[in-house]
């Protein structure tokens, strides 16, 4: 009866067209997750009565819960499954409850209301979580809730938080709180959250979405990204993601992170379903999840750190080479300074021609022998007046001794946390920039997840006989074209 109910709701989300996608995630997306998941966890689900529980913070109809559950059973026929989900759209709920209930769930397997504003689990952690939250939506009557409990230092949303616009970190955040923790080599949990691509770069190093980046990487909390193929999903044919997290890894995947390239490993289904044109067969599947077990580089999959997943944003500028040239103009326009009087104008036509890293020290020694004095004030007033650009001057600094630098040349250098900055500098930025100078004190640390620049692949470049080829044929085509032109 759970199957022909499975298979009705299908059908049912079928003729909703692009809405489908916000109640139902494809049956070959979850059957991966769920491959995906229980792969680290072979030998313990083999003991004589093993129990876990299974968590959708995003439940929906609650067919998530259902796969993960049945593959578990399938794995160990004593196993003791536990569901637990939380919905928020009524529909849905409704659906997902008598679902459960049919296929011999509890009656309060699924619960109702927002998980964002009000968990209904709270306090709670689960050995598997698998859920497909919305993506881009608006959190706004959530706010208040969400930044009271930011304020809470270790609270779920304590990492950073996203623009009000896109919510789908913030469940993130939340599944990430409500594994299990390792206790030491056991114990441990493990979750698959379907994302867009946003979560994997949006945000400017130090903001929220960055901060929550930051935390999962470090934290060591991320275990492997899969790239699904675009036209998956029944209401959406953007890419989307799967974020595998688990809070004891196995140790030859402690301190690295594992991105997976899936994008091609699809098939054309023989009839489309609202957006959803392309599954992931069996066979696809088994590549996917040979892949992720191998746990190597290939053409398909890349291991790596944290840091290689960091960059430094630092800020460059050009230096500005400046001479003293008093004239007329800069005089008046020193002398606007309150400070200046009418015997400081000489002080200031003393100094024509000294280099312009030594103007404080002249003007103080000048006004000095004129029995003047020279507040700072003063001093930048003429330096700003009399300093004229000057290809063949010395690297400019001001009073205090700070580079001066060309108005509008400032700019950011981004630079892998697994470089040395000067290093890189000195390879990538002074040769076509001498005048540059950076500054260490005001760097940006961030993260970022570039899947198209980490597996891209450059075309081959055709072979200059290929290209002879072309050009002989094109100029072969001409010359016929001018024949029948003469005659």
């Amino acid at each position: 009866m759970g199957d022909l109910f499975e298979d009705v709701m299908y059908r049912a989300f079928n003729t909703k067209g692009k809405s489908a996608g916000a109640f139902y995630t494809p049956r070959d997306a979850i059957e991966l997750m769920v491959s995906i998941l229980l792969s680290s966890d072979d030998e313990g689900l083999q003991g004589a009565a093993p129990s876990r529980t299974i968590y959708d913070p995003a439940a929906g109809t609650g067919g998530m819960l259902l796969v993960a559950k049945r593959a578990l059973e399938e794995l160990n026929a004593n196993m003791q499954v536990s569901l637990h989900g939380q919905e928020l759209m009524d529909f849905s709920y409704g659906i997902g409850k008598a679902d459960l209930l049919i296929q011999g769930g509890k009656p309060d397997s699924i619960r109702h209301g927002n998980t964002l504003s009000d968990d209904k689990y709270a306090g709670q952690t689960f050995d598997y979580i698998i859920t497909n939250p919305p993506y881009g939506s608006d959190w706004s009557a959530d706010y208040a809730a969400v930044v009271e409990e930011a304020g809470i230092e270790g609270s779920r949303f304590s990492h950073g938080l996203p623009s009000k616009s896109d919510g789908q970190m913030l469940f993130l955040s939340h599944v990430a709180h409500k594994l299990t923790p390792a206790h030491g080599e056991t114990g441990g949990g493990r979750a698959g959250v379907v994302m867009n691509g946003s979560p994997l770069f949006t945000g400017a190093p130090g903001s929220g979405p960055d901060s929550i980046r930051r935390w999962l990487l470090n934290d060591d909390l991320v275990d492997a990204i899969i790239a699904l193929p675009t036209d998956m999903f029944y209401g959406t044919g953007i890419a989307t993601y799967i974020w595998i997290l688990d809070t004891n890894k196995e140790p030859r995947r402690r301190g690295k992170v594992q991105l997976i390239d899936a994008t091609a490993k699809w098939e054309p289904m023989r009839k489309g379903m609202g957006m959803k044109r392309r599954e992931l067969t069996p066979e696809k599947r088994l590549e996917i999840a040979d892949a992720y077990a191998a746990f190597e580089d290939s053409d398909i999959s890349r291991i790596l750190t944290p840091d290689d997943l960091g960059f430094r944003d630092v800020p460059v500028y050009r230096q500005r080479r400046l001479a003293v040239q008093v004239t007329d103009e800069a005089v008046t326009a020193a002398m606007n300074h309150r400070s200046a009087t009418p015997e400081h104008e000489a002080v200031i036509w003393a100094v024509d021609g000294t280099e312009y890293n030594d103007l404080p020290n002249s003007l103080k020694f000048e006004a000095t022998k004129a029995k003047l004095k020279m507040p700072v004030g003063l001093i930048d007033a003429i330096m700003a007046a009399v300093g004229v650009d000057d290809p063949d001057a010395p690297p400019s600094v001001d009073r205090k001794g700070n580079p001066v630098i060309v108005p509008g040349s400032d700019m950011v250098e981004r630079i892998p946390l697994t470089e040395d900055v000067d290093e890189h500098m000195a390879r990538e930025v002074l040769p076509f920039a001498p005048e540059a100078i950076w500054d260490r004190d005001k760097e940006k640390i961030g993260y970022e997840i570039p899947f198209t620049r980490i597996f891209y692949v450059p075309e081959p470049v055709r072979s200059l006989e290929e290209i002879d080829a072309d050009v002989a044929k094109v100029m072969d085509e001409l010359a016929a074209m001018f024949k029948e032109v003469r005659e």
